[in-house]
């Protein structure tokens, strides 16, 4: 016995010590291969080697409604010695996950302690947007392990869209459609162009399905780059538009048009159940007095926008369905359905025309051409009055009837008119509504220059600061503009600060201060040298050629500002730097030095006419700014007489 027992355990170890060396080996191997990989991507902890999902069309046979099931597979692989990542995933009342397991390179399970729960803002929850956490943690270098999840969608309606890209880089991508013959669904390609992705059908005869599969490879993760456009119009993906299904030979249509669409959408509307009675003694006390419509439109619309706290939480939610007027006038905040809804009822309650409106923001590529939910990411209200249609946005805080924020500009919406629609397009303004204009008198004090300025803000700097200082304690509202003005800049010293009224809404917010700037002159032997351009916009705003996205500012950009210098008692001019006229399709760069009356004239005016720098524009915008900051850098010199 114990002979034999000595030799299994020989044997036992043999075989032990060979898996060990196979495993070693594969270690190695893995290594290796992450450090290839760590020199193509940095600054990534991780490289998924393999992101492969299907989407599975079914049928529920009770209740005659098709739903999805969703397999994702994924590989990753370490390209760090120690790390640790999360996956997450979203779900909410229409859609669930139903399994995730995880398991290592030799797909033996491992433990896995995923994080479910709701969404929370400052405490407040919502309860149809829901997320899972699960978290991967890596020992060493090349270390691989696989995440399965499986997900439901119970209503093919809230399933829009699937992207190639992933949060961490992607070695191979697969993305698998697997469409049943009595199911109509259109898969519409999505900014394919400059991407190999490969596209292969195949008819399942057994299953009585078409099988669609794309595949990718070594694609970048989906960065989150300043002054992105929006991840619709960067990155590939596919918008899935599910028709139609057949139903014992009948044609039940899902949303195959905007009629599909409208009908959804409407549905949802008809089961608010708005009550009325809690708001109208608040409507009769704003409107007492005002003697016009618009006066008593504005009362209404301000107060939306200066009483319900907007939760800014529209993007994925499932839920399309606005919460009651009475609810957000009760609780005072809501999200933007809420909100439109609360003014939409106001203004009913006043008496005048006002219909629920759905919207894309300037983030989204779609308009209703395409009849998706992945189109409408947000809701306004529309005022029909004095045969014209206003867009009212009370999320958009201290902004004033008539006006409109750069992200509804321009955008398609869908507004409620009973059982049909009406299709129109928000007003766009140009770049004129944005512009922020300075004027500056200065002169030298030793190696300091002190003046005055007075800037007039409009459109969204003009709202953004007063959103700004409205977020501000009112011990700091002073602090916080004087940081504003000064950029920051700890060579600069604000005095005298003054401002126009913070919420009237209708003119320019104006700002006057005194200030000094410490370090600005500098001297040589007899001569002095002097920059009077204290804050050289996008002097350092070079694109990067690896940047993914177009450039989108926010906004249409006007700057102009006038600087009167006073030349020097004692000194002459001697050098003014050299005027810059830059123009091109998308923007301009107008830069002009004189002299009069023994002052220096120094005008500036920056424009980008469409607020969007695009990929092709993008050298020659390096170019033009190159020139720029050599003009800021070039000193005006004084010589000593």
């Amino acid at each position: 016995m114990g002979l034999l027992s000595a030799h299994k355990r020989k044997v036992w170890l043999s075989v032990f010590g060979f898996f060990c060396y196979l495993l070693i080996i594969a270690q190695n191997g893995n290594e290796e291969m992450a450090k290839q990989y760590q020199k193509l991507y940095e600054k990534s902890p991780v490289i998924l080697l393999n992101s492969e999902v299907s989407f599975e069309f079914r049928l529920d046979t009770k209740t005659h409604t098709p739903y999805l099931i969703e397999n994702e597979d994924l590989q990753y692989m370490s390209l760090r010695l120690t790390t640790e990542i999360s996956k997450f995933k979203g779900y909410d009342n229409e859609s669930s996950i139903i399994q995730s397991v995880a398991s290592n390179e030799n797909k033996k399970r491992v433990p896995l302690n995923p994080i479910c729960g709701n969404f929370e803002i400052d405490n407040i929850f919502y309860s149809d947007a829901k997320v899972c956490k699960y978290p991967l943690k890596f020992s060493y270098l090349g270390q691989i392990q696989n995440l399965t999840i499986q997900k439901r969608y119970n209503d093919l309606k809230y399933f829009t869209s699937v992207y190639f890209n992933e949060t961490y880089p992607v070695h191979v991508r697969k993305i698998r459609f697997i469409i049943p013959e009595w199911l109509t669904v259109e898969l519409k390609e999505m900014n394919f162009a400059g991407y190999t992705i490969q596209r292969k059908k195949t008819e399942d005869t057994k299953s009585k399905a078409t099988v669609y599969e794309f595949t990718a490879e070594n694609l970048d993760e989906m960065k989150h780059e300043r002054f992105d456009r929006g991840n619709s119009f960067t990155y590939p993906h596919i918008l899935v538009l599910s028709k139609s299904f057949l139903d014992n030979s009948k044609q039940v249509p899902l949303i195959g048009s905007v009629e599909d669409l409208y009908k959804w959408y409407a549905s949802l509307v008809h089961q608010v159940q708005n009550d009325t009675k809690p708001i109208e003694s608040t409507v009769k006390q704003l409107i007492a007095g005002k003697t016009t419509d618009e006066e008593k439109i504005k009362a209404i619309y301000y107060w939306v926008q200066d009483n319900i706290r907007y939760i800014a939480f529209e993007d994925g939610i499932a839920g399309f369905k606005p919460e009651t007027a009475q609810q957000v006038f009760q609780n005072k905040y809501g999200d933007c359905k809420g909100m439109a809804n609360l003014t939409k009822a106001m203004l009913q309650i006043a008496g005048y025309d006002a219909r629920l409106t759905w919207i894309g923001t300037n983030k989204i590529a779609y308009d209703y051409s395409l009849p998706t939910m992945a189109v409408d990411n947000h809701m306004i209200c529309t005022l029909l009055w004095q045969d014209k249609k206003y867009f009212l946005d009370a999320t958009e805080k201290f902004i004033a009837f008539q006006d409109n924020a750069e992200r509804i500009q321009g955008r398609q919406v869908l507004i409620e008119n009973g059982d049909k629609y009406l299709l129109e397009r928000v007003p766009e303004f140009s770049k004129d509504r944005n512009l922020v204009k300075t004027q500056q008198v200065i002169r030298m004090d030793g190696t300091s220059l002190i003046g005055n300025c007075v800037t007039e803000f409009n459109g969204e700097m003009k709202t953004g600061i007063q959103n700004l200082l409205h977020e501000s304690s009112s011990s700091q509202k002073s602090t916080t503009l004087e940081k504003v003005m000064s950029q920051g800049d700890k060579n600069i010293t604000i005095q005298k600060l003054d401002h126009s009224n913070l919420t009237i809404r209708e003119t320019p917010l104006k700002v006057t201060y005194d200030f000094v700037v410490r370090n600005q002159v500098s001297s040589f032997d007899n001569e002095l040298y002097v920059n009077l351009d204290l804050d050289q916009l996008y002097a350092d705003f070079i694109i990067k050629p690896e940047r993914v996205s177009e450039v989108s500012f926010d906004e249409k950009v006007l700057r102009s500002s006038v600087v009167r210098f006073q030349i020097p008692a004692g000194y002459k001019l001697t050098h003014l730097p050299t005027s810059l006229d830059k123009k091109h399709g998308a923007f301009s760069f107008k830069l002009r030095f004189l002299e009069k009356d023994g002052e220096i004239y120094y005008e500036k005016e920056l424009s980008i006419d469409k607020g969007i720098i695009r990929k092709q524009d993008f050298t020659a915008w390096n170019d033009s700014v190159k020139e720029l900051k050599k003009v800021y850098n070039d000193k005006i010199v004084f010589t000593k007489l």
